[in-house]
């Protein structure tokens, strides 16, 4: 109610007359007909004073709580999903600026750039000149109860918040002082804190990258390993700060920044302070985020503990995996809005049922139904590995990688005795190599659908090879170089979180034998019904066949004993070790040999255009590890 309707209601008050109709009124109260006029003329002109600015203190124009809830209102109407934190409800001077000025110095730091802002302080790019080296400097300013004063600069709460201001920016340094203890990788490091223009400043590290929130807008959905190289190591460092009988309060995509320099994450933006800037202010929406804050976070007497930051990084986890955040926790809580179980809304190969169920187990709205440490979370995620598929066993590490078998650990001659037909000096001397270990191989040379996988998902350095007409799909992949295996390699194990390379050359002529010790695996000799190879040309008492003049799909031949197919013919296929023109020296345990010529690196297997004699089992090729060309292409393998 404004002034003129208070006036009006008083007058009335006083002046029970005025009710009467208007020829009564007349009759008994003549000298009201005169006053009226001038009381409503007298109150308009007060009431237009009063919606005139108040006086300036020390410089500033103080906004009223009135003014700021009609702000909100209009907001509220014109954009419903706005945060109440995005309106300032501070003292401001005539340029509305909040933020100190950039380029000013707080002792040796410079501001650079404001980051951002929320309910309880303002964020700046800071420079240390003392190291020369980047900082985050975020300075301690409750936006709901404090002003700026344009004469010195200096944060002065309301004169109603003064005492909680003062007991606050002494937690917020306490919890500066915490955070400093913690040197750990993902956890935002804390160099300094200090006082300043009557309030505080903490002095962070600037981890330069990727908010989480902008990285899933950019990459959509994750699968299980994606966002398991991203939950894993955040694990660790909450560990740490639970251990210190301390909590995060506020984790969401927003306050996890993936590195640009090695993609690894890091938590920041600690809120302990800021559930004391909610018990200021009144004000919820600036202590938690709906969909990421658990029931107990929205009362200032709830019983937070572990299990309030697994609710929120269970809620981050299901909005990787689904692209949806999860229903508010009061919805929840009074039925509103039950939550969709996180395997109802992802693919059916996106992730495994064990690590969808611990999600939603962190996700309860009764606390005392979740996991109570990260430690028991993290057994929930991780459940007692299966035992190792046996020899002979196929599986599959991730939907876009190869299809892999196991193959039983054994001894071979590795090597050509003098005898064999079509013999070159390279295959000697014959020598004694023990496979002592599980090895797992590609049942196919590696495919242009993987390979074109790992450049969809921003791997393999980007590299499309031509497929020279021939199409690709199931097709061995071409034209790639031993460098780009690498780098298929290093993705598939970064996505997998297994180690993946190329076999050895010893591991590549013990899978290819798979037991035997003729020419080739089908025996004395070879057809073009068991392989693709230059058919004009015959070996041993084989006869000629057809000349295909191309690739073909992988699987097109029947496998060898071990379950590999095609480890004679359609493409060459690199290995790990170095070029050396005999096995003289040549490890004997199976391992890569990674001394002689290593700018040239070892091919097996021979290809699509090679004669049959150079498809043995025993026969040794070489090239730079840069070239690229219509036949080659890789196998992959790793250990258990």
């Amino acid at each position: 109610m404004d002034f003129v309707e208070k006036f009006c209601v008083s007058i009335f008050f006083w002046f029970p007359a005025l009710s009467l109709p208007g020829p009564a009124l007349e009759s008994q109260y003549p000298f009201l007909l005169w006053l009226i006029p001038k009381l409503v003329f007298m109150g308009k002109v007060m009431g237009i004073a009063l919606a005139l600015p108040k006086k300036k203190r020390n410089g500033v124009e103080p906004i009223g709580q009135s003014r700021l809830d009609k702000l909100i209102k209009r907001r509220e109407k014109n954009n419903p999903n706005h945060r109440q934190e995005d309106i300032m409800p501070v003292y401001r001077d005539d340029e509305e600026k909040l933020e100190l000025p950039l380029g000013y110095r707080l002792q040796k730091y410079e501001l650079m750039h404001v980051l951002g802002s929320g309910g309880f302080g303002i964020t700046y790019l800071g420079k240390d000149h003392n190291l020369n080296r980047p900082v985050a400097i975020k300075e301690y300013f409750p936006l709901n109860s404090a002003m700026r004063r344009t004469s010195d600069l200096s944060v002065v709460p309301q004169i109603k918040f003064r005492d909680k201001f003062e007991q606050w920016r002494k937690r917020f340094l306490d919890e500066a002082r915490t955070l400093a203890r913690f040197d750990h990788r993902h956890i935002i490091k804390v160099y300094d804190f200090f006082e300043a223009h009557n309030t505080g400043y903490i002095v962070m590290e600037y981890a330069e990258g990727e908010p989480l929130s902008a990285y899933l807008k950019r990459k959509g959905v994750l699968t299980e390993s994606e966002l398991k190289e991203i939950l894993f190591p955040l694990l660790d460092g909450l560990k740490v700060v639970h251990g210190a009988k301390f909590l995060h309060r506020d984790i969401k995509p927003g306050n996890i920044v993936i590195r640009a320099e090695d993609g690894s994450p890091v938590l920041i933006d600690f809120g302990a302070a800021r559930q004391a800037i909610g018990t200021i202010s009144g004000s919820l929406s600036v202590i938690l985020t709906p969909g990421y804050a658990p029931v107990e976070q929205y009362s200032t007497s709830g019983d937070q503990g572990p299990w309030t930051d697994i609710y929120a990084l269970g809620a981050v986890c299901y909005r990787a995996l689904t692209g949806a955040v999860p229903d508010d926790a009061i919805k929840r809580m009074i039925g509103d809005a039950p939550l969709v179980p996180i395997a109802e809304r992802c693919a059916e190969d996106q992730a495994s049922r064990g690590f969808l169920s611990a999600i939603d187990h962190a996700l309860q709205v009764n606390k005392e139904d979740r996991p109570q440490t990260i430690g028991a979370w993290r057994a929930k995620l991780v459940p007692d590995k299966p035992h190792p598929p046996r020899p002979g066993e196929t599986f599959k590490d991730c939907a876009e990688g190869p299809q892999m078998v196991v193959v039983p650990p054994g001894w071979f001659m590795m090597g050509s005795p003098s005898s064999e037909e079509g013999r070159y000096a390279a295959e000697g001397p014959q020598h004694r190599v023990e496979i002592g270990y599980r090895l797992a191989v590609g049942v196919y040379a590696v495919t242009f659908a993987e390979w074109d996988a790992c450049v969809a998902s921003g791997g393999c350095d980007g590299y499309r090879p031509s497929d020279a007409g021939w199409g690709r799909g199931r097709r061995p992949v071409i034209n790639v170089s031993w460098d780009d295996a690498q780098a298929y390699v290093s993705w598939l194990s970064n996505k997998t979180g297994h180690s993946y390379r190329l076999l050895s050359e010893s591991e590549w002529e013990y899978v290819a034998r798979a037991g035997t010790v003729t020419p080739f695996h089908f025996g004395e000799t070879i057809s073009t019904s068991q392989a693709n190879y230059d058919g004009n040309y015959m070996y041993g008492s084989g006869r000629k066949g057809v000349y295909r003049e191309q690739t073909l799909p992988v699987g097109s031949f029947p496998p060898n004993a071990f379950g590999l197919y095609d480890v004679h013919g359609n493409v060459w296929e690199w290995t790990q070790d170095c070029w050396n023109g005999s096995y003289s020296g040549a490890p004997g345990d199976g391992s890569s040999w990674e001394r002689g010529a290593c700018s040239l690196r070892v091919l097996r297997g021979g290809s699509w255009l090679s004669e049959p004699r150079i498809l043995r089992s025993a026969i040794r090729f070489r090239d730079t590890s840069v070239i690229r060309n219509v036949n080659n292409g890789f196998r992959v393998a790793r250990r258990f």
